[in-house]
């Protein structure tokens, strides 16, 4: 099993895109559940370089937003798929996605 992380805006309507697509593609099922997934609130900061088309903010200024980490469980075989389905439902111009595997998971 791995575990995806990613930062997106703090928009209800954003979150649960990425969480459907992400589902849609194999993860966020735990047992007898779906579309399991854990958010939690930060600040994300940046600067967009002169060249860039900055979803939120202008280049060149340090930028500030309120932002979430999204975070969601799924197996191997499921990897490409999930990283693809968040990234096509990703606003952002420039997407971090962390991708962890789950020693403890049996």
């Amino acid at each position: 099993m791995y575990k995806f992380f990613v930062f997106a805006p703090r928009d209800q309507k954003i979150i649960r895109s990425i969480i459907d697509a992400a589902s849609n593609a194999g993860a966020g099922k735990i047992g007898k559940y779906s579309k399991c997934a854990f958010v939690t609130e930060g600040i994300g900061t940046w600067i967009a370089e002169k060249d860039a088309h900055p979803t939120l903010g202008k280049a060149g200024q340090l930028e500030n937003i309120k932002e979430v980490k999204i975070e969601m469980q799924f197996p191997d075989e499921k990897l490409s798929q999930v990283i693809k389905a968040v990234k096509a439902a990703h606003p952002y111009e420039e997407i971090v996605i962390d991708v962890v595997r789950l020693e403890n998971h049996e």
